[in-house]
């Protein structure tokens, strides 16, 4: 059985435009379908909505796998500046299931959204390991794809892009 993990926060400056957003998130998670899982992610989603703090809308479930968690939080969170363009908002969106990790998280201000979508395929871990003996051989935050590597311990040139973190990001105008 697969383990799902998934938190789900976006903070607005003030009650009224949090209260705008659960209705448009509520009606932009319904509006999605994915038919692998047996009760629809999305639409446990939409029920679990909640304000907090009277500015912060989140849900605490464990509703998507990861990459199903950042492909329906991008989608929702354009929805909301779309609609929303004239309140700013910050959002954090973390996902993890049995395998895999994925982070999204950024603002929006000023007409724009800035959004940064993490995956790591293989979870998240501080190190990159050898797939021939297991030793670390660098550290996540420095892992550069363009870069070889060599473990270490065994002393195999190694391949880590299966295991390394894509990163996308998105700088979208609203107007």
């Amino acid at each position: 059985m697969e383990i799902f993990e998934n938190n789900f926060t976006v903070t607005f400056t003030n009650a009224a435009a949090a209260n705008n957003a659960k209705q448009i998130a509520d009606e932009s998670f319904r509006a999605l379908r994915y038919d692998f899982y047996s009760k629809q992610p999305s639409i446990c989603a939409a029920e679990t909505l909640t304000i907090e703090d009277d500015v912060t809308l989140t849900f605490d479930e464990c509703c998507f796998d990861s990459a199903d968690l950042m492909d329906a939080s991008r989608k929702v969170i354009k929805a909301l500046a779309f609609r929303l363009k004239d309140e700013p908002f910050e959002f954090s969106v973390c996902g993890c299931d049995t395998y895999t990790e994925a982070w999204v998280d950024g603002k929006f201000q000023s007409g724009v959204l800035e959004m940064t979508a993490t995956f790591f395929p293989e979870g998240y871990s501080e190190h990159l390991y050898c797939p021939e003996c297991g030793e670390a051989v660098v550290l996540m935050e420095e892992y550069d794809p363009k870069a070889s590597y060599v473990c270490p311990e065994c002393g195999e040139e190694v391949d880590l892009s299966s295991a390394a973190p894509v990163i996308e990001k998105e700088l979208i105008r609203v107007s």
